[in-house]
C-alpha cells in the first residue's frame, strides 16, 4: 500500500523549529495510536456515537498530514454509521496499517 503524507503543517506550526516540530509529530503519532485503541474498545460496546467521534478525530489527524488514504477511509466507515451499518474490528484493520505505514514512513526521514 503506497501512502502518501506531506509534513508541512508541522514545519509551518513549529516555525521551522526542528525540536518542537518534532515534539508534534511524536504528539501526533501518539495520538493517532490511542484513537485506534479507544476506536477497538468502542467497536466492542457498538457505542456508534461515541465510534462516529473516534473516527472524525482520527480524520483529523490524518488531515494534518495531508494523507488521502487515511482520510478516505475514515470518511468510509463514517459514512456507513450514517447509514446505521454496524463497524466492527475488521473495519478498522485499514485504518491502523496507514497509521502503522505513516508512523514507519516519518521514522525514515
Amino acid at each position: 500500500m503506497d501512502i502518501s503524507i506531506d509534513l508541512r503543517y508541522f514545519k509551518q506550526i513549529s516555525f521551522g523549529n526542528l525540536e518542537i516540530e518534532m515534539d508534534m509529530i511524536e504528539s501526533w503519532k501518539e495520538d493517532g495510536l490511542k484513537r485506534i485503541a479507544e476506536l477497538e474498545i468502542n467497536v466492542k460496546s457498538q457505542n456508534q456515537k461515541i465510534i462516529f467521534n473516534n473516527l472524525h478525530a482520527l480524520k483529523t489527524n490524518f488531515s494534518m498530514v495531508n494523507c488521502y488514504a487515511g482520510i478516505k477511509s475514515c470518511e468510509i466507515l463514517l459514512d456507513d454509521i450514517q447509514k446505521n451499518r454496524l463497524i466492527d474490528s475488521s473495519n478498522l484493520i485499514q485504518l491502523e496499517k496507514i497509521l502503522k505505514q505513516i508512523i514507519l514512513t516519518v521514522a525514515n526521514n
